[in-house]
């Protein structure tokens, strides 16, 4: 990680025909450039606005640095053991940082959070566990240990040094959420609340008291409960109120007042003021065909200013362009033009502002903004070597399908080449509430330096276009999702975009689905397939992994990919290998415990049968994606190869 101080001041017709032409130079980049981790995962701002928390990747661990943005001394870091990772660090005070612990676990790309909380001063000395399954380190010796979650909601009220903290139990019997009360000094914690709904969100007013909880019941319906006071029973949200969801993101100042996400009836959430204390509610913002996204604070436990949406493209909307947090945000957009910006913590006394800043050619930075003085330094790079200059420009392009729905889809294109293109064809997983959208993209960008296109569709079930739009995919797996990513392809054929005897499919886990169903769907459209930790057999999804493993796992099976055994086989790709005529590279991690080796067995034994065989690549201890930076390289070398060979040049 590079630590910096340097201080720094719908598409029409002839849109689209600038996509048929791009020229320019671009350099072969090392795959490593793509394949690295983050320089950090998370960064948090001390409330002085003096220092800086970093959690830090460091090969199979992420360790725990500090920084003194006066640069007057020397950063100091936190080392973890192998295999262990800090998450998410906050700071509870001035001298006094939280962070969970996590693992990287068997289904999962990324290190989870495993719900321990931990505590440690400025100095990186007297490191306390708060929250915690393993054995304590001295402090509150023969505590109980904790069997479940703990995370930290607030941090409010008049007492600052007292953290409000959410416990679940792993106990799935055990139907409640707590809510503590705990000093991160001392360790203590007070239970302070037993809400009787499982795994609650909980929204606590000003003087910390919890007010709202959301949770969802096994058929996924939400159940939403409010009260006035400490001392209120917890009552029905009045759906005159709520609609049929509610997300209520903060309270007021005045403690009745909250803002909220609503959605009435399935439709894309709006954003609203919610008055309790006398049952109405005023609509602020609502954007159509998506959902409000993120909301924009005026500085330090502030009221809502702006939000992006959650459209393709976000975009930023001010509730009153005059107003002075509107306008800081307006002209850091004009300095950081065609970047997203983001405003992400505030210094207590709001004169420091950790701002981040990204696009589709910049992975992220982040910067200090001084208000008192007007200036502006970067401290920090997402990536190491990466020159958004020599990386691809993604763009946004929309078509209707067969039945007449308007759809959206990232389109990446090589600097290197001209129209038509070859492409990939890269489907999200999910598939349900995920969308693509325009932003840094490394898989996306390692296959556009190759001198790919990159298509990738937000097919009907995607997220950010409100619950009706997401369920309108459920059991569609091999159905209407697959017409979909058709639709997108024959746009970009029709359009001159793509050639169309140079297409390939790729994704993961439901995109590993998708990269082998598209083609047993579409035969005429794909010369071949890379299915990465892919799902191969529906059934499999009620039987083995993980998602069965739970009351909600096994419903949504039941609701989302359905059970019927005749029409689960029919959309197997699996079941279906005989259809499958072009060349498949199968790539899998041992460990996978969300989609398991049993999926990619069953593909590459039909493959077998049918005398096709893949070209495979399994790498022991990794799980739902490759986390180990060399894996990551060879799996990019090898779709590399094997695209090249395929729909390359040495498929010509």
């Amino acid at each position: 990680m590079k630590l910096i101080s340097q201080h720094v001041a719908a598409m029409s017709a002839s849109a689209l025909a600038l996509l048929l032409a791009n020229t320019v130079s671009a350099e072969r980049l090392p795959a490593k450039v793509f394949a690295q981790h983050e320089q950090y995962s998370a960064v948090a701002l001390s409330p002085d606005g003096n220092t800086l928390a970093i959690a830090t990747p460091v090969d199979n661990h992420t360790d725990l640095m500090i920084v003194d943005l006066s640069g007057k001394s020397e950063p100091s870091r936190l080392r973890s053991l192998p295999k262990e990772h800090v998450i998410n660090p906050f700071w509870a005070n001035d001298n006094r940082l939280v962070f969970g612990k996590g693992k990287k676990s068997d289904f999962l790309e990324q290190p989870s959070n495993l719900g321990e909380l931990y505590s440690i001063n400025r100095e990186m000395k007297e490191q306390k566990i708060m929250f915690g399954y393993q054995r304590d380190e001295g402090n509150r010796a023969g505590r109980k240990k904790d069997q479940g979650w703990a995370t930290v909601i607030a941090r409010r009220g008049e007492d600052r040094d007292k953290l409000i903290v959410r416990f679940q139990s792993w106990d799935e019997n055990d139907k409640n959420t707590y809510i503590y009360r705990l000093d991160p000094n001392t360790v203590d914690r007070k239970m302070i609340e037993k809400i009787p709904l499982e795994s609650a969100s909980v929204v606590v007013d000003f003087d910390s008291v919890p007010r709202f909880a959301a949770s969802i019941d096994l058929h996924y319906n939400p159940i939403l409960r409010y009260r006035p006071t400490a001392a209120s029973e917890w009552t029905p949200v009045p759906e005159s109120l709520a609609g049929w969801s509610m997300d209520v993101l903060r309270f007021a100042k005045d403690n009745n007042v909250a803002w909220a996400l609503i959605s009435d009836d399935g439709e894309p959430e709006a954003l609203f003021k919610v008055d309790f204390a006398n049952g109405t509610r005023e609509q602020v913002l609502a954007l159509g065909d998506y959902s409000v996204g993120t909301v924009l604070t005026a500085g330090f436990e502030g009221e809502p200013f702006a939000i992006y949406s959650n459209a393709p493209k976000p975009s930023v909307q001010y509730f009153d362009n005059t107003s002075e947090w509107a306008k800081l945000h307006g002209s850091l957009m004009k300095q950081f033009a065609g970047n997203l910006v983001w405003m992400e913590q505030f210094s207590r006394d709001n004169s420091k502002v950790l701002v981040s800043v990204t696009s589709d050619r910049n992975p992220g930075q982040y910067y200090i903004f001084d208000r008192s003085k007007n200036s502006i330094g970067k401290v920090l790079d997402s990536y190491d070597g990466v020159d958004p200059a020599k990386l691809a420009p993604m763009r946004i392009i929309e078509f209707m399908t067969d039945d007449e729905i308007k759809l959206s889809a990232m389109l990446t294109l090589p600097l290197n080449s001209q129209a038509p293109y070859p492409m990939v064809v890269m489907s999200h997983g999910g598939p349900f509430g995920i969308a693509d959208q325009w932003g840094f993209d490394a898989d996306a960008q390692f296959l556009a330096n190759r001198g790919y296109a990159v298509l990738q569709v937000n097919y009907r079930g995607s997220g950010g276009r409100g619950k009706s739009f997401e369920k309108s995919g459920y059991k569609q797996w091999g159905g209407k999702i697959m017409d979909d990513i058709a639709a997108g392809v024959r746009h970009t054929i029709d359009n001159g975009i793509a050639d169309k005897d140079r297409i390939c499919t790729y994704g993961a886990s439901f995109g590993g689905y998708a990269a082998l169903m598209n083609p047993i769907r579409y035969p005429e459209l794909y010369k071949c397939a890379i299915g990465y930790v892919g799902v191969y057999d529906l059934a499999y999804m009620a039987t083995k992994g993980d998602i069965d493993d739970t009351r909600r796992g096994r419903y949504y099976v039941e609701i989302a990919v359905g059970t019927d055994e005749a029409k689960t086989q029919s959309e197997s790709p699996a079941h279906n290998a005989d259809k499958l005529k072009i060349p498949v590279l199968l790539v899998h991690g041992k460990d996978d415990q969300r989609v398991p080796m049993a999926h990619f067995n069953a593909m590459s034994e039909a493959l077998k049968k049918v005398g096709r065989p893949a070209q495979i690549l399994v790498k022991d201890a990794e799980g739902h994606g490759f986390y180990k930076e060399e894996n990551r390289i060879e799996l990019y070398e090898k779709m590399e190869a094997f695209l090249d060979q395929h729909i390359g040049t040495k498929s010509k």
